[in-house]
């Protein structure tokens, strides 16, 4: 789900379509903009957008993945594997917060939306922004998707094991399938 134009190419240039053959692009048009019912974090607010890609109901499942994640071995294998049931669409997958890369600390135990997976169905778009304006301050995407899928709420959130999806700076990141390498700005 983009609205960058060199992705976009991909979804209207044949070679590139031949090059990228799984990839599936979803322009954002003006009109599916979503109008934020929070207030963000200065630097997050087209972070909201994110959540719009619950309610692609033409997927039965969805590996969403940030821009700053590398891909380093074949994934599809995550759609399959029973330790990730996504409970008919009432669970959502995520990588560990674990930016300071001790999983001892608290944050690590907290939902990072950088890479998810999970079952689109059509309430999760209005029942997060319906969530967003009960939270008032939801801080950026990931804070409201962790809040929405809350056993509060109906619904529950699990952590991908760091063999999974880890960060491109912490120690052990060679052995993940996905490398997220975000840059501390």
């Amino acid at each position: 789900m983009t609205n960058a134009p060199k992705l976009i190419e991909i979804k209207k240039n044949e070679t590139l379509q031949a090059q990228y053959p799984n990839v599936r692009i979803q322009e954002i048009e003006k009109q599916d903009w979503l109008h934020h019912q929070c207030s963000m974090a200065q630097g997050h607010m087209t972070h909201f957008q994110k959540i719009s890609v619950f309610g692609m109901t033409q997927f039965e499942k969805v590996i969403w993945l940030d821009m700053d994640t590398i891909v380093k071995q074949n994934i599809d294998g995550l759609f399959e594997d029973p330790r990730f049931d996504l409970e008919d669409g009432d669970k959502v997958w995520g990588q560990t917060d674990n930016w300071n890369c001790d999983m001892r600390q608290a944050q690590a135990k907290q939902f990072c939306s950088g890479m998810m997976m999970f079952k689109p169905k059509k309430e999760h778009v209005p029942g997060m922004m319906q969530r967003a304006r009960e939270m008032g301050f939801c801080w950026g995407d990931q804070k409201l998707i962790a809040s929405y899928f809350s056993e509060k709420h109906g619904h529950s959130k699990g952590l991908f094991p760091l063999d999974v999806v880890n960060w491109g700076h912490c120690p052990g990141n060679k052995k993940a399938m996905v490398v997220h390498d975000q840059v501390d700005r």
